[in-house]
């Protein structure tokens, strides 16, 4: 995964050490200027936990009191203190995408087992949405909602996956089941094909 930063692609490692570079280079409080500061600004505002564009204008700082870290104070006065180690983090949506793919996995594997060969001829291997694409179905299913309060993760006490409403609560993993058997046009590709498909739409 290449990251950019003032038009130079990073490993997210590299960029851990760079930032890491910054932070320790000189060991008190201080301002940051010049070139330090539009680096620190660029990497956090676009790869920060997927992105925070209000860190792009942010005055930043280096605090050593404590624990060592970045502090940026933003225009309205808030202080933001980001952490190095979450650079290049996937956003909120990348989670809650994951987690969306995991639910359908057991009607994709049942669509598998019943049509196993590709239109090719060839064994199957991947089930694939024709369309709407999977990406169009969450877009669709997603559009009333606001996605940073659907809480995404995986209870490893009850072994089942976690979509849920905040507000309310409301458990949206059989709601979204119900959407995509609806909604969802499945096929099942080879190798091959899904490759090609895969480059097509790269």
């Amino acid at each position: 995964m290449q990251l950019d930063v003032l038009g130079r692609a990073y490993t997210k490692g590299a960029l851990r050490s760079a930032l890491s570079g910054i932070l320790y280079a000189v060991r008190i409080d201080r301002v940051l200027g010049g070139d330090e500061l539009a680096f620190v600004r660029d990497a956090f505002a676009q790869h920060y936990k997927g992105g925070d564009a209000r860190l792009a204008t942010a005055n930043v700082g280096v605090r050593w009191a404590g624990y060592p870290g970045f502090v940026f104070v933003l225009p309205d006065g808030s202080v933001v203190e980001p952490s190095i180690r979450y650079m290049g983090s996937t956003s909120h949506i990348d989670r809650v995408t994951k987690r969306l793919r995991k639910i359908v996995d057991d009607d994709t594997r049942a669509h598998r087992r019943e049509h196993q060969t590709c239109s090719c001829g060839a064994p199957g291997q991947h089930t694939d949405h024709v369309s709407p694409t999977f990406a169009e179905l969450r877009d669709a299913w997603l559009a009333r909602a606001d996605v940073e309060q659907i809480e995404a993760a995986f209870d490893r006490t009850t072994m089942r996956h976690v979509l849920r409403w905040r507000p309310t609560g409301v458990d949206l993993v059989p709601l979204w089941l119900a959407y995509h058997r609806e909604h969802a046009k499945l096929q099942t590709l080879c190798v091959a094909c899904h490759k090609a498909k895969t480059t097509a739409h790269a």
